[in-house]
């Protein structure tokens, strides 16, 4: 394991925080350019095959190089501002026009869906994209619009890979914390996946895009199975409540039997 550094200085956090993970905008300082930086949260892991795991993600990223990809600029191993621990870090592209998340808020807040011209558009690019990575098999698995990136040229770029996962003989067993609302059933029950997967959640993000009120509401109100609500149920352990926790799975298991087909 080699420590490597880059001279990152941060500017702001960004809005859109991952559960196992700090996202912020950075100035590269060597390169004089703006990037996006995603420091990995260890928790506590201290071998060295168990942090090198986390750089999985990097991996996926240079080697599905596209378009519609999200380009990789670093990874390494890095010093914290306070010099005291050691944590993964991945540097990309910063994507200056947002998320699609942020673009259906700001067009749902206006009262109207997106234009069918632009929702159609947005599916090509994820099927693109998607037909890249599963030519490479590798699985996503974790399609949602936070993860999806507004280009300079409109279209949609895919990033966050943080859970996706190599294919092996059309199938992969090693998929673990995937966000509540996006479990194909075959994961659930059989305990593997395979491409389907990516086209399942491909489903549950078009409905979304449609849907963008209802799908939140679903999720933040009627289920409270959104990131929020697990960030605040197991993001620390000590303080975790097992009322809530065992709430939340009652709640969760109501969502698969309310969509069993999604």
């Amino acid at each position: 394991m080699i420590l490597t550094t880059v001279e990152i200085e941060k500017i702001k956090d960004f809005e859109e925080q991952g559960f196992f993970s700090s996202t912020y905008l950075a100035i590269d300082k060597r390169l004089e350019r703006e990037v996006a930086v995603k420091d990995i949260n260890v928790n506590g892991k201290e071998k060295e095959e168990e942090v090198e795991n986390f750089f999985h993600e990097a991996l996926k990223l240079s080697q599905s190089e596209h378009p519609r990809i999200l380009p990789i600029y670093f990874v390494g191993l890095c010093n914290t501002d306070g010099g005291e621990e050691v944590i993964p870090r991945v540097v990309t592209k910063y994507m200056r026009n947002g998320t699609l998340s942020g673009v259906l808020q700001e067009q749902y807040a206006t009262g109207f869906t997106l234009p069918l011209d632009t929702i159609i558009r947005y599916a090509h690019d994820i099927i693109q994209s998607l037909i890249h990575l599963h030519s490479l098999d590798i699985l996503h698995l974790d399609l949602k619009a936070s993860n999806l990136f507004i280009g300079d040229d409109g279209k949609l770029v895919v990033g966050d890979f943080g859970q996706s996962r190599f294919l092996v003989d059309g199938l992969t067993a090693d998929a673990e914390n995937l966000y509540p609302a996006l479990i194909p059933d075959e994961f659930s029950k059989k305990g593997v996946v395979d491409k389907t997967a990516d086209i399942y959640q491909f489903g549950i993000l078009l409905y979304s895009i449609c849907c963008y009120d209802y799908y939140r509401n679903y999720l933040e109100v009627e289920y409270q199975i959104d990131v929020e609500v697990l960030k605040g149920l197991f993001a620390n352990p000590e303080e975790r409540d097992k009322e809530a926790i065992k709430a939340f799975g009652k709640n969760l298991k109501r969502y698969k039997c309310r969509y069993p087909d999604l």
